[in-house]
């Protein structure tokens, strides 16, 4: 009878650190709020550029970036030991548009933004690559 007691008490403690486990996860997850990051064509990102302002990230390399670079774009490597840190200064309650050549680091950029809680990312698909297509296409550049 014991024996009974010992395992049936046992039980009840290991379901309640498992229900308590849970409950922690839970609250943690709310906590850590993440904004969706939106991904927008070029044509897109030129009429937004028309109503809204906000940051124009470019996180090309400088050997990329001396191929030329869109208008008003603030320059931040994606590779820079301290780029997380450097995210930090720019504020968190406007839009940022985010390019790099193609689009694979300004998405991954995009993704370390929204961690940080800023509420507007959009990463400019195709990157700079597409941004000279569309301008050729123009027939400006």
């Amino acid at each position: 009878m014991k024996y009974s007691y010992v395992i049936f008490t046992f039980l009840i403690v290991v379901v309640f650190l498992a229900c308590k486990q849970v409950k922690k996860q839970k609250s943690n997850s709310a906590n850590e709020q993440v904004f969706p990051i939106k991904t927008i064509s070029i044509a897109t990102f030129k009429a937004h550029r028309k109503v809204k302002k906000g940051l124009l990230l470019d996180v090309r390399t400088p050997e990329e970036t001396a191929e030329g670079h869109i208008e008003a774009a603030v320059f931040l490597d994606y590779y820079r030991s301290d780029f997380q840190a450097q995210i930090q200064r720019f504020p968190k309650d406007e839009p940022v548009y985010i390019y790099c050549r193609s689009g694979n680091r300004s998405r991954k950029a995009a993704k370390k933004f929204a961690a940080l809680g800023f509420r507007e990312v959009y990463n400019i698909q195709g990157g700079f690559q597409a941004w000279k297509t569309a301008e050729i296409g123009n027939g400006s550049n």
